[in-house]
């Protein structure tokens, strides 16, 4: 029987270790939820107002609806410092880093996120222009920018992140708060967060600076965990992008584009990645989630190959997706 979780390897095993060990070092085991003095109850930064219903908990953490807008979101979250002091530099990070570098993982984010994403900014911006990537990580999608006309610069808080940057693929990366770089207005021609607004606790705020930063018309693109997929709607708290640590809000297209449109930019493409249909397969056969399924007779519920495209082509054309790829244009 085929692998079903083909992308989990002992890198990625002990990356989860480290993550499972350092939430549960902000929980409180007398009441099984976060610690109080970690936390704060939020807005939804969408509708600026804390009205929400709650939908399922995580490891301490409640997973609640904004009544007026939908937007799924962890609420109360920890404190901006907590959780800035985990991407800096923990074993968690430093794993996640050694992750991120494996040579597997860097052929994965080129063909799902990388490629395809620079396609798209290549058919509306056909020459490329000044990049900034924010929370670049290792570096590896701005080294892919340059085959593409780009000349990218790089800010990353962790530092083993940002000197694999700068030593592997030679790149320009500050390792500082973006606010603290003092860009001048204006400044770059598209601005790239690839898995960042979701770990912030005021999305509005770099949405804000990165307008400031852009050129007329330039434009910004957005990957995020995408809450309108149909596996996290299948699976809920089941599924490894919910994280109540890492991962606070969980934006849909139409959430997404309200956020947006608030700040001052208009959507210009978007497109869901990853459609999961072996995973959702696997769940719906009652499995514990990535674990390779110890059954060994014949599942009854099974789809077959040309079922499974099919489903996934749907998956894909409704946006359903497992992440979001959102580009917009600065008005």
């Amino acid at each position: 029987m085929d692998k079903v979780f083909k992308f989990i390897d002992d890198t990625r095993n002990i990356f989860w270790e480290h993550k499972k060990k350092e939430i549960m070092v902000l929980i409180d085991p007398s009441t099984g939820k976060a610690y109080q003095h970690f936390t704060q109850r939020v807005d939804c930064p969408i509708c600026d107002i804390d009205d929400n219903f709650k939908v399922f908990e995580k490891e301490g953490f409640d997973f609640v609806k904004c009544k007026s807008c939908g937007l799924l979101h962890v609420n109360p979250q920890l404190k901006p410092g907590v959780s800035e002091s985990f991407y800096k530099k923990s074993l968690m990070a430093t794993h996640w880093v050694k992750l991120q570098t494996a040579p597997k993982e860097r052929e994965w984010n080129a063909s799902a996120k990388y490629i395809p994403a620079l396609e798209v900014l290549k058919e509306l911006r056909t020459n490329g222009g000044r990049l900034l990537d924010i929370g670049c990580s290792v570096g590896q999608f701005m080294d892919l920018s340059r085959n593409y006309g780009w000349e990218p610069i790089g800010v990353e808080l962790n530092k083993e992140a940002a000197h694999y940057a700068r030593d592997h693929y030679k790149l320009p990366v500050h390792i500082d708060y973006l606010e603290n770089l003092d860009f001048p207005d204006s400044s770059f021609d598209l601005i790239t967060m690839w898995g960042v607004i979701e770990h912030l606790s005021d999305p509005n705020r770099i949405l804000k600076e990165s307008k400031r930063l852009l050129r007329q018309n330039g434009l910004l693109l957005l990957f995020v965990p995408n809450g309108h997929s149909l596996i996290i709607r299948i699976m809920r708290h089941y599924n490894s992008t919910v994280s109540g640590r890492a991962h606070l809000w969980y934006f849909t297209p139409a959430t997404i584009g309200r956020l947006l449109n608030k700040n001052g930019y208009s959507k210009l493409r978007e497109f869901s990645v990853l459609p999961q249909i072996h995973e959702i397969i696997h769940f719906l056969q009652h499995n514990v989630p990535y674990v390779e399924s110890e059954c060994t007779g014949e599942e009854e519920f099974q789809l077959t190959e040309i079922e499974q495209q099919s489903l996934a082509e749907i998956v894909n054309k409704r946006k359903l997706g497992y992440k979001l790829i959102t580009i917009a244009e600065k008005r």
